[in-house]
């Protein structure tokens, strides 16, 4: 066979190289694409929002526990200032500020609100908008009290619980006690006078005196009573009908 023959391997293989190395320089070329060099863009630097901080507090409040056991008795309750209520205060009528809640949108962008208003142009929307001072002071105060009221609510809570537990304890030994001491007083009642707190907190004079009067009351039935049943007899007996004579009967034998 010819290599000038087109079917020749020879002739095949040459005719198929070039294609061949083609392709491959195609498929590198697409394989690499060509990658631009970033280009550096300057960055203006603007005035960094500011967070609100709530107002400080001028006396410490004590955190519940983040995680307290569940207890069935209260400890020592710890040692909290609680500043005071403003004289004349007057708590306002349920539901005073109904629809006056700031929405949970509100709320995530209440930060970047008043950064905004803390820099704003007051010429962009004309003498008749709140000046934005007042109103960014308006929302540092609303977000600071409103901080404060989360904890707050959690501590009273927590208070409430812890009261009640301590309560229920105390109760419930005051109970097993006062039966007993309340017997002591009635046979020695100079107790009362010696644990004067103790009979005040049982009651014990007015107590010895209910179980007094209920004894004098006792007594005075009974004696009523029996009094009741001796003037009963004569009477009885007077009613009664004569007996009738008794006869003897002699027999002779």
């Amino acid at each position: 066979m010819s290599p000038t023959n087109p079917k020749h391997p020879s002739t095949l293989l040459h005719a198929l190289a070039p294609a061949a190395s083609t392709t491959t320089r195609r498929k590198r070329t697409a394989a690499t694409p060509h990658i631009a060099l970033p280009v550096s863009v300057p960055i203006l630097a603007g005035p960094a929002p500011t967070v609100p901080t709530p107002p400080p507090a001028t006396t410490p409040v004590a955190a519940p526990p983040a995680d307290p056991a569940p207890s069935t008795t209260a400890g020592a309750p710890p040692v909290v200032s609680i500043p005071p209520v403003p004289a004349g205060f007057v708590a306002p009528v349920p539901h005073a500020y109904a629809g006056y809640n700031p929405s949970a949108r509100l709320l995530a962008a209440a930060a970047d609100a008043i950064a905004n208003l803390q820099s704003f142009d007051v010429t962009v929307l004309g003498p008749l908008a709140p000046p934005p001072a007042t109103l960014a002071s308006a929302l540092q105060v609303a977000l600071g009290w409103r901080a404060l009221r989360v904890p707050s609510a959690a501590w009273d809570a927590y208070v409430r619980a812890q009261t009640g537990l301590a309560w229920r304890t105390a109760l419930t030994l005051l109970d097993e006690l006062k039966p007993l001491f309340l017997a002591a007083v009635a046979k020695s009642p100079d107790l009362a006078v010696q644990y004067q707190g103790l009979a005040q907190v049982f009651d014990a004079p007015k107590q010895a005196a209910k179980k007094g009067l209920a004894t004098r009351t006792k007594n005075a039935q009974t004696k009523a009573a029996a009094a009741a049943q001796t003037a009963a007899a004569p009477s009885a007996s007077a009613a009664a009908p004569p007996a009738a004579p008794v006869k003897t009967v002699t027999v002779s034998v």
